[in-house]
């Protein structure tokens, strides 16, 4: 059970939540643990396929599979990164701002 909790945490962002109330706090485990035992089931799923020289694809690699191959790239370029700093500091001062 600690194992299982350590990959939860590890992979499906257990501990990454940031709640306030019980509720959200339940909403967000739940997301997480359903996320670990979708990703549990297709490493599962993928040891039952025919026999190769393969080591079994186990939590982990799967999640970097789907990163590289499913998930889009995130956008890395610098004039975004840099108008997405330009945004977010602008937002921060009228917020401070008297």
């Amino acid at each position: 059970m600690e194992e299982d909790f350590a990959v939860a945490k590890g992979v499906a962002a257990l501990d990454s939540g940031q709640v306030i109330t019980w509720v959200s706090w339940q909403r967000w485990s739940t997301a997480s643990l359903v996320a670990l035992m979708v990703l549990a089931v297709g490493a599962a799923l993928e040891r039952v396929g025919p026999e190769t020289e393969l080591v079994p694809v186990s939590v982990f690699e799967l999640v970097r599979l789907l990163r590289v191959l499913v998930l889009p790239a995130s956008m890395r370029e610098p004039a975004h990164v840099l108008a997405w700093s330009a945004w977010r500091r602008r937002h921060q001062y009228a917020d401070t701002a008297p």
